[in-house]
C-alpha cells in the first residue's frame, strides 16, 4: 500500500475510532449516572414498586443486592429502625423489635407494654387481635423457640397476647400453627409479649385495625 493510501485509510479510520471511543465513554458515564439517580431517588422510600422498579432496571446493579433485601422488608409491611423498633410502612404503627423474652400471663402483659420505654416513647399496648394474626405471623416459614421473622420481628416463644380479651380469658395468637386462641389470663406458657403504639394518637394501638 502507497504512503498516499495509508494516510487516506489513516485520515477514515481515525475519526471513526475517536467516535466510537467517546461514544463507549459517553455510554459508561451516562449509565452509573442514571442508576445513581434512580437510586438516590427510591433508597429512601417505603414504597415496595419503586424497588422493584430499580431491581428490573438494574438486576445487576450496584444497589441491587440492597434493593432486593430492602424490598422484602416491605413486602412485609415492616422497616426496621435502629432503636429497637420497627415501623409499619403502610400503617404507620411502631412496633418492639423484640418480645418480652420469658413467659408473662395476659394481665402482666398488658402492663409490661404499658411500662415500657423504648425508641424514645413510653405510650406502648398489646396490639389488637386482628393486626397480630394479619401481619406479625406474615414470614413466619415456622417456628423453633427462638427465631427471627422476614419482617424482623424476634420471638422467643411460640404465642402472642393481643389486647383482646373476653371475662376471664383472652385471644393470643400461635405463630406455630397461625391460629387464635382463647386461653386463661393467667396461662403463661410459652407467651410473650410484643407492643405496639400509634404516633400521634391519644390512645396508641387499643383500637380496632383492619389494615
Amino acid at each position: 500500500m502507497t504512503a498516499t493510501k495509508l494516510d487516506w485509510a489513516e485520515k477514515m479510520i481515525t475519526p471513526i475510532i475517536v467516535s466510537l471511543i467517546a461514544a463507549a465513554v459517553a455510554f459508561i458515564a451516562r449509565g452509573p449516572a442514571k442508576e445513581f439517580a434512580l437510586w438516590n431517588e427510591v433508597s429512601t422510600s417505603n414504597n415496595p414498586r419503586e424497588y422493584d422498579a430499580y431491581i428490573d432496571r438494574y438486576p445487576n446493579g450496584v444497589f441491587s443486592n440492597i434493593a432486593i433485601e430492602r424490598r422484602k422488608e416491605l413486602s412485609f409491611g415492616f422497616v426496621k429502625r435502629n432503636d429497637g423498633t420497627l415501623i409499619h410502612s403502610f400503617t404507620n404503627l411502631e412496633w418492639t423489635e423484640l418480645d418480652n423474652g420469658y413467659d408473662i400471663d395476659w394481665s402482666n402483659a398488658k402492663i409490661y407494654c404499658e411500662k415500657l420505654s423504648t425508641g424514645g416513647n413510653t405510650d406502648w399496648a398489646l396490639p389488637n387481635r386482628d393486626y397480630v394474626g394479619a401481619h406479625i405471623s406474615v414470614g413466619f416459614s415456622s417456628f423453633n423457640g427462638i427465631t427471627t421473622s422476614s419482617n424482623g420481628i424476634k420471638l422467643t416463644g411460640d404465642r402472642v397476647w393481643t389486647a383482646d380479651s373476653e371475662d376471664d380469658k383472652a385471644w393470643n395468637f400461635n405463630m406455630a400453627n397461625k391460629e387464635y386462641y382463647l386461653d386463661s389470663r393467667s396461662d403463661k406458657a410459652n407467651a410473650r409479649a410484643i407492643c405496639v403504639r400509634e404516633p400521634d394518637q391519644d390512645q396508641p394501638a387499643l383500637k380496632i385495625l383492619n389494615s
